[in-house]
């Protein structure tokens, strides 16, 4: 053994993500670069997996965590993340056997994120506020968010069922990024120096994204916290547009789907825990470095909400100067007053509702229903300039 710290062995020849993150991961934990040892010999990687400096990855044919073997290619090897980490829970999503990455991972990822925690660069009250179930939520989150998808990859299978044909063929994918480092022939020289380069690439990504999930993980816990101080409740909405002197009056219908926070960002999963009773379809959120309200509709997909907004165009003909502007995917708006930004939640729920009796109706011309919801929605429009605008 050399005077590094500690050795990596994995395997000769091409290299893939799952070791290469599986390095990469282990350096950032350790907090210093390893000696790598590349070899398939069987003997050389028993003499070096003697030390417990030595930790082998993707290679050997062996899985034992408290020896530091890592390879998932043994034939009876399907262990997923899930397997380890909730054995007994009943899961709806497919299990992925895990890489030599995710096999690193399920480890030393919590080890990681109590590392970035006593030396990041996180405010000392926000880490000291982290309980066991805090850190256990980051780290499964981190997982599915950075390791699954590189286990699915080494293991052949795809992101889509089967009988899904996917509109084109990913060619920028992680694990192809990664093995686009390896040299044009695998088994001669500068294939070491390669694997070395996508190490120090794959590290930037793991840092990158481990921060990322932990930021936002003490984001949601501190919206978490500031929930029950800072939320609205929507019964209150009129009597807090009448606190600041607003002379407008809200119709109880709104308060049916939409909620307001006033300072903190919340989360929709936070609503599903606090008010499981509504369906909320809209939050409303004073923007503190901005006077106006931002309107985030609920999302079912990307780009795809549960109540899509009303077009910019009409919103502004009920709005005037008061809109900000509605997203073109209708997915998020803004207005320069609250009760504007309940304004265009009312017309865009009752835009949804004219579209639902739309296509409830059978029989009759599209063309014809097109014109009477038109109508509908304009009538509500003035309807609306009235009343707010008296």
């Amino acid at each position: 053994m050399s005077d590094a710290p500690f050795t990596i062995v994995t395997h000769s020849g091409k290299f893939h993500a799952d070791e290469v993150c599986a390095t990469a991961f282990l350096e950032l934990w350790k907090g210093q670069k390893a000696k790598i040892v590349r070899t398939r010999d069987l003997e050389t990687i028993k003499e070096l997996s003697s030390s417990e400096k030595c930790f082998v990855v993707d290679v050997g044919l062996v899985y034992d965590p408290d020896r530091r073997r890592y390879d998932h290619h043994q034939d009876d090897m399907d262990l997923s993340f899930e397997d380890i980490v909730s054995p007994d829970a009943p899961s709806s999503m497919i299990n992925i056997p895990l890489s030599s990455f995710g096999l690193v991972y399920s480890s030393y990822g919590r080890e990681l994120l109590y590392t970035l925690a006593t030396t990041g660069s996180y405010a000392a009250d926000d880490i000291r506020s982290l309980e066991y179930d805090d850190y256990e939520r980051m780290f499964k989150k981190l997982y599915y968010r950075m390791c699954r998808d590189i286990d699915a990859y080494d293991n052949g299978i795809s992101y889509l069922p089967e009988e899904c044909k996917p509109h084109f063929t990913p060619s920028m994918m992680f694990g192809s990024v990664i093995g686009s480092f390896n040299t044009a022939n695998h088994d001669e020289g500068g294939q070491d120096d390669a694997f070395r380069d996508a190490v120090d690439y794959a590290k930037v990504m793991i840092r990158n994204t481990t921060n990322s999930v932990f930021l936002a993980s003490l984001d949601y816990i501190k919206s978490m916290e500031n929930l029950l101080a800072y939320k609205v409740p929507a019964v209150d909405i009129i009597h807090v547009i009448k606190f600041e002197s607003d002379p407008y009056t809200v119709p109880e219908s709104v308060l049916e789907y939409t909620t307001v926070f006033r300072k903190s960002f919340v989360y929709w999963g936070m609503l599903n825990k606090t008010d499981p009773e509504r369906e909320i379809h809209f939050i409303i959120v004073k923007k503190e470095e901005k006077d106006e309200w931002k309107v985030n509709t609920r999302s079912v997909g990307r780009f795809v909400t549960l109540t899509p907004l009303i077009d910019e165009s009409v919103a502004r003909s009920v709005l005037g100067s008061d809109l900000v502007f509605v997203h073109k995917k209708s997915f998020v708006g803004s207005t320069r007053s609250l009760p504007s930004a309940l304004i265009l939640c009312h017309l865009s729920m009752e835009q949804k509702k004219a579209e639902d009796s739309r296509s409830s109706l059978v029989g009759k011309s599209d063309r014809v229903i097109s014109i009477l919801a038109g109508c509908a929605l304009l009538a509500m429009s003035v309807l609306l300039i009235r009343r707010y605008r008296a």
